[in-house]
């Protein structure tokens, strides 16, 4: 259940990146990536089997947000980019840490 579910949302990962080129339409990828996020979360609560797909859903979900912020065009606003990179990084951190229980099956 881990791994596949791991492989898949790096797959989607990958495809929804801005930096990965394709012929196929950057929304539509990214539009999955969240409804199948958001599903996964929703799936995640009905069982406590499914305790891990939410786990890896959730942890990828913080990865997607890093990565569209990464993806911005700051230019001459690099700092702020950066310190709310930082900012993010440091909310994200105190968010898992109070709410362990979205990304660990007990």
């Amino acid at each position: 259940m881990f791994l596949s579910t791991f492989v898949y949302f790096t797959a989607l990962l990958i495809l929804s990146s801005g930096f990965y080129h394709s012929s196929r339409p950057i929304i539509l990828f990214n539009l999955i990536f969240i409804v199948c996020a958001l599903l996964s979360f929703g799936l995640g609560n009905l069982s406590p089997n499914l305790g891990i797909f939410r786990g890896v859903a959730v942890t990828f979900f913080v990865f997607y947000l890093l990565l569209k912020w990464v993806e911005i065009k700051w230019g001459e606003l690099w700092s702020i980019g950066l310190l709310g990179a930082g900012l993010f990084i440091y909310g994200s951190c105190v968010f898992i840490k109070d709410h362990v229980e979205y990304f660990i099956s007990s």
